[in-house]
C-alpha cells in the first residue's frame, strides 16, 4: 500500500506542511533529530498524509500552534522517561500525535493509496485510521 494524498475536497494551501517537512529535514541533516534515513522518510510522510489535511481544515495558525505543542509534549515526555531531563526531538512520536488529531478532528477523513499486490493493484481510498494504523507498525519497526 502506497499512500498517496488524502481525499479531502478542498485542495487549499499548506504553506505550514512545507514549512515542517523542510524544518524535519534541516533538523535530520543538523543532527538534532538523529534518527536514520527510515526513519526520516516515515516522518516525512506522516507529516505530508496527516498534516496537510489537518491543516486545510483548521488554518495555518492552529496547525501551527497544534504542531509546536506536540513537539513539546514529545519533547517533554522524552526527558522525563529517559530520566536524563534532558529536552528531545521525537518526529515520530510528533506526527503519530498529527496522525491522532486528525483522525479525531476528521473521523472520515480518507487517504488514496496504491496498491502493488498483483491480483488487487489499482488506487482505493482507504480511512485515515488504517493508514495511521500502518504508518505506526512502521514507525514501531524504524525505531
Amino acid at each position: 500500500m502506497i499512500p498517496f494524498r488524502d481525499t479531502i475536497g478542498d485542495p487549499g494551501p499548506v504553506r505550514g506542511t512545507l514549512v515542517l517537512l523542510v524544518l524535519e529535514v534541516a533538523a535530520w541533516a543538523l543532527g538534532p533529530f538523529d534518527g536514520s534515513i527510515w526513519a526520516l522518510l516515515l516522518v516525512l510522510a506522516g507529516t505530508w498524509l496527516f498534516g496537510s489535511p489537518l491543516e486545510r481544515r483548521l488554518d495555518t495558525a492552529r496547525f501551527a500552534a497544534i504542531v509546536v505543542s506536540l513537539v513539546l509534549v514529545t519533547g517533554l515526555l522524552a526527558a522525563l522517561i529517559d530520566g536524563d531531563g534532558a529536552f528531545s526531538l521525537y518526529p515520530l512520536a510528533a506526527v503519530l500525535g498529527l496522525g491522532l488529531v486528525l483522525v479525531a478532528t476528521i473521523p472520515r477523513a480518507r487517504i488514496l493509496v496504491l496498491s502493488p499486490i498483483p491480483f488487487a493493484a489499482g488506487l482505493y481510498e482507504v480511512p485515515a485510521w488504517v493508514v495511521l494504523g500502518i504508518w505506526v507498525v512502521l514507525a514501531w519497526l524504524a525505531a
